[in-house]
């Protein structure tokens, strides 16, 4: 009896598969708020060069090109601070012959009303540094790419449950010691491995999560995780508000890991990996145990609970996506779609904090505005389907997009339509490309989150372009705003 029809006998979506669900629910909170948390960790706050040293005023220029440090008359010398130059007028000089020269500064003051400190106001990455942040982000995010890459080949050579405990363990142990670390590229390093680590965790929940339930609950299932998803974006914009240090938001969103390390003696393995391993007697007990909870175990027989009278387990994996005109036009459009829809979407956490209005809230909003996008989401794809709530949710989504630039009200708008776009395609995907129809979630997924995590990592490379354009305007002359020190 094929496995699809052991859990119709079993239950497809009984009290033991609800509690397993829920549990590999539960680390998609953390998932959320390492996949943002370069917009906390990462801020750069208002700043503007620090005062001038009554007793040495060289400290604070840095060599320009041919210019040397000199030494300015204190007592004779008006000095007005920008973001990046600090201009001295000589006050022995009168009128228009006034004596006017730009330093770079070398030493900031921040704003501390958004954050007491952030990593780009510890380590000063500010002006001619300002491009280094945001080399860090990519570095970091270009671990989901390759968790990505490498997430299936270990889950399926090592199983769903190892993959699963190893990596939340993993993700705990660096999450909290890139907290303590002093030097930024260690950081990058401990993060790039945390994005890794989360990768795998999430695909791996998402299809572990899959396996367990049968077939005509695997929509629900598919998509109630994006409510966790939510729920951990919305509960990091209350750390963020709460703690308002870079360190301390570290270790709160990546301590509560440690909880899932009970997860070992909790968590089954997934009975769909162990028939396609040969481990019958493993499968088998894990169905009786499913039985059992669901008060079903006296439906079962010996016989039903063999895979024998199936064909054999035919494996698939990416370059099978290329075996036909047609499945590669479906791929390419799948990975584009992923891809555009990442960009979009993470685009929004990443620039909130040069929306009007409070940081906190802007980011509160926006993981809110996503709750009744996926309310709205199981109906609709009940009425009128996968396809055409897609094509109507990214359809939304660019129009709101461009009325952006004339009200930001429709930002939040927009948030709604991207959302639905994006728990959308995680279903359409799933199901377009024809891959090995008993254990072939985990490919699909792997692929598509390639997409994805490309996609966002592009996100960071156009923030990048933008912050360099502002520093190259903030850098013609100098600019004063009013801060809270």
């Amino acid at each position: 009896m094929q496995f699809d029809a052991i859990l119709k006998v079993v239950g497809e979506f009984g009290p033991y598969q609800k509690r397993i669900y829920f549990l590999l629910c539960l680390p998609v909170l953390c998932i959320a708020m390492y996949d943002v948390i370069g917009a906390y960790l990462m801020y750069t706050p208002i700043h503007r060069c620090a005062a001038v040293s009554a007793h040495n005023s060289s400290a604070f220029f840095a060599v320009n090109g041919d210019d040397t440090i000199r030494s300015l008359p204190n007592m004779s010398a008006e000095y007005q601070y920008g973001e990046c130059h600090i201009k001295v007028s000589d006050n022995r000089s009168k009128g228009e012959d006034r004596n006017v020269t730009s330093h770079l500064c070398s030493s900031w003051t921040y704003d501390k009303s958004v954050f007491t400190s952030t990593l780009v106001s510890e380590n000063n990455l500010v002006c001619a540094f300002t491009s280094t942040s945001t080399y860090m982000q990519v570095a970091m995010h270009c671990g989901s790419i390759v968790g990505s890459l490498l997430q299936g080949l270990i889950s399926d050579r090592f199983g769903r449950k190892i993959t699963f405990c190893g990596s939340t363990t993993l993700m705990m142990l660096v999450g909290v010691g890139s907290a303590f670390t002093t030097n930024i590229y260690i950081f990058t390093i401990l993060r790039f491995l945390q994005t890794i680590c989360s990768t795998f965790v999430y695909i791996t929940a998402f299809v572990l999560g899959l396996e367990i339930v049968g077939p005509s609950k695997r929509l629900w299932a598919g998509i109630l995780i994006n409510y966790f998803y939510t729920a951990g974006m919305i509960l990091l914009a209350g750390i963020g508000y709460g703690l308002r240090h870079w360190k301390y938001i570290q270790i709160a969103c990546s301590a509560p890991s440690a909880i899932f390390l009970v997860y070992w003696w909790v968590i089954p393995e997934s009975p769909r990996w162990l028939i396609s391993q040969g481990k019958q007697e493993e499968a088998r007990a894990i169905i009786l145990t499913i039985a059992k909870s669901n008060h079903r175990d006296h439906s079962l027989t010996l016989k039903q609970l063999t895979d024998d009278e199936d064909e054999p387990v035919k494996q698939y994996r990416i370059w099978h996506l290329l075996s036909s005109r047609s499945m590669v036009i479906r791929s390419l459009i799948i990975w584009v779609n992923w891809f555009v829809v990442s960009l979009t979407y993470f685009g929004f956490y990443f620039n909130a904090g040069n929306l009007s209005g409070d940081f906190f809230l802007n980011q509160l909003i926006s993981g809110l505005v996503e709750i009744p996008a996926t309310l709205l989401l199981l109906p609709l794809l009940d009425t009128i389907g996968r396809m055409k709530l897609y094509i109507l949710g990214m359809m939304m989504g660019g129009t709101f997009m461009l009325l952006t630039g004339i009200l930001e009200i429709f930002i939040s708008i927009r948030k709604i339509s991207k959302t639905l776009s994006q728990a959308t395609v995680f279903c359409f995907s799933v199901g377009a490309v024809p891959l090995s129809k008993r254990f072939g979630d985990i490919e699909r997924q792997q692929h598509n989150n390639n997409m994805e995590r490309f996609g966002q990592t592009t996100t960071e490379e156009i923030d990048k372009k933008r912050l360099n354009s502002q520093s190259a305007q903030t850098q013609k002359g100098p600019r004063c705003d009013k801060f809270v020190i």
